[in-house]
């Protein structure tokens, strides 16, 4: 799951089409940013705190044994001073989850960019049409989850949204509150922070993904089938969806 999304079960990502970790059973797996390459320090500096960390730690071990020679009792300190820091870094390590670079947002070749007003399809519908989540560290993405509702688009020509969809407005950030872990149903413990862009009806949005014709049973009426223009997201080929001017 290089995108992190969060997803029901099934043989691939409906977004980047990399094999599915499902939580929490394969949790251990998010230690690793790819299945092939465990997790490492992202950039130069934080790969030289580590590698001087562990000369450090090194360097101090020689000392005490060198005097150990001459003062037995540091022998206890040696094994003491060892076990005290392999239980730190089990604690510190605990439920890690490696970052990973957010995702580029990937649009069809065929693409077409509508603006428009979101309107649900129906009155039955309740809640946001689109709710998107992203979890941070300093570092990088570490889970997303995306929920959607078919809706429509106010435009020429009037078309419907559904799929696999990005959201690409500047989301709002805040920590990430363990009632948040909840809500979202990450049955995991992550910290760091949390952001959300959401797209309500009334909201003015510009959608961008490729048209095609279908017919949709919701919107039949009497002799008419349904017919209408549809942007439905695919795996490597999103709806990419900007609010430009919220109702709220």
């Amino acid at each position: 799951m290089i995108c992190r999304l969060l997803q029901e079960q099934s043989g691939a990502c409906i977004e980047c089409g990399s094999t599915i970790v499902s939580l929490p059973d394969d949790a251990k797996l998010l230690k690793y940013r790819d299945m092939n390459v465990s997790a490492a320090p992202r950039d130069t500096k934080a790969k030289l705190k580590t590698a001087a960390g562990a000369v450090g730690f090194i360097g101090g071990y020689i000392g005490i044994a060198a005097a150990s020679v001459l003062w037995p009792p540091a022998i206890g300190i040696i094994f003491g001073g060892g076990i005290a820091t392999v239980g730190y870094a089990t604690w510190r390590n605990r439920g890690a989850i490696a970052d990973v670079e957010l995702l580029p947002v990937a649009t069809p070749k065929d693409a077409v960019e509508i603006r428009g007003i979101a309107r649900k399809l129906s009155d039955s519908m309740n809640g946001a049409l689109v709710e998107e989540y992203v979890i941070r560290n300093r570092y990088g993405v570490l889970l997303r989850k995306t929920n959607i509702v078919p809706f429509l688009v106010e435009a020429e020509p009037k078309l419907v949204v559904d799929g696999v969809v990005r959201v690409t407005s500047k989301p709002s950030e805040k920590k990430l509150k363990k009632s948040d872990l909840e809500t979202l149903g990450i049955p995991i413990p992550v910290s760091g922070k949390l952001g959300s862009a959401v797209i309500r009806e009334g909201d003015r949005v510009r959608v961008t993904g490729a048209i095609a014709t279908e017919m949709l049973p919701e919107l039949a009426f009497h002799r008419d089938a349904g017919e209408v223009n549809v942007m439905r997201g695919a795996a490597k080929a999103v709806v990419a969806i900007a609010c430009e001017e919220s109702e709220s």
